[in-house]
């Protein structure tokens, strides 16, 4: 059962497109992600001076920028040990996934321009003070562009839901005749399938599911409603032993 509008009577409304859309833009239609512009002050001679050493040279430093808010790039001139030192702390525009996860958290977390950030402890051991220069917002592809994708997706989930539904009502009535009429009136298409054997696959691992003949279930997967109803169902057969004899009499002496 294909999960066309035709096919299966899903309608989805400008609505639900909208609403779908606004939800959804942050994870799925980033086009630019957010991006900010930061001065920091680095303290990270670990071998030379020491992790103490270090946390209480930016500590100090903390104290002086919160002070004196203006004074941070004079102050990244003077103690910062990172080359970005020499243009007071200057760090261009940068988006999440590009710096250690910790400093980037610090950076993004900086709610205006010229805020500071804590002394933030770095995966490396460093120690790093921000403060926060500019920040560009996300640009999201506009609906126009991802519209039909949308429509996709809520009908697919639509039918999703709206296909199990019926077909659990259709499978428990244990009825051949139910299930015809509810083929024929959603524009489903048969086909025999198999023998098949048990498998990764998904109709050989769903098959094995039904225990007798005409028992069926359903399933949604790509967008499309499957029922197996089950056909036949052939007995595992074992080989006489005169036709692998030698084979065990083989294996046997290797073990």
């Amino acid at each position: 059962f294909p999960s066309h509008d035709t096919d299966y009577g899903i309608v989805v409304t400008e609505e639900e497109i909208q609403k779908y859309y606004n939800d959804n833009k942050a994870a799925r239609y980033i086009d630019t992600p957010v991006q900010v512009k930061v001065k920091e002050i680095v303290f990270n001679k670990l071998q030379e001076q020491g992790v103490s050493f270090l946390q209480d040279e930016a500590n100090a430093a903390y104290q002086q920028v919160v002070a004196s808010p203006d004074s941070f790039a004079d102050v990244a001139k003077k103690v910062s040990q990172s080359d970005t030192a020499k243009n007071g702390g200057l760090v261009d525009f940068f988006k999440r996934g590009t710096k250690d996860k910790a400093y980037e958290k610090a950076a993004l977390r900086l709610k205006a321009d010229g805020d500071i950030s804590p002394v933030t402890q770095l995966e490396d051991g460093s120690f790093v003070i921000l403060q926060r220069v500019a920040r560009k917002d996300a640009v999201y592809q506009p609906l126009s562009k991802v519209k039909d994708a949308i429509v996709k997706a809520l009908t697919d989930q639509k039918f999703r839901i709206s296909f199990s539904r019926d077909a659990d009502r259709a499978v428990k009535a244990e009825s051949a005749d139910l299930l015809e009429k509810f083929i024929k009136e959603h524009g489903g298409k048969k086909a025999m399938v198999g023998p098949l054997e048990k498998s990764e696959q998904v109709l050989g691992r769903r098959l094995f599911i039904l225990r007798k003949e005409g028992q069926a279930l359903s399933f949604v997967q790509d967008g499309k409603g499957t029922f197996l109803v089950l056909d036949k169902k052939i007995a595992k057969q074992l080989p006489e032993i005169s036709a692998i004899r030698d084979q065990v009499e083989k294996d046997y002496f290797e073990q």
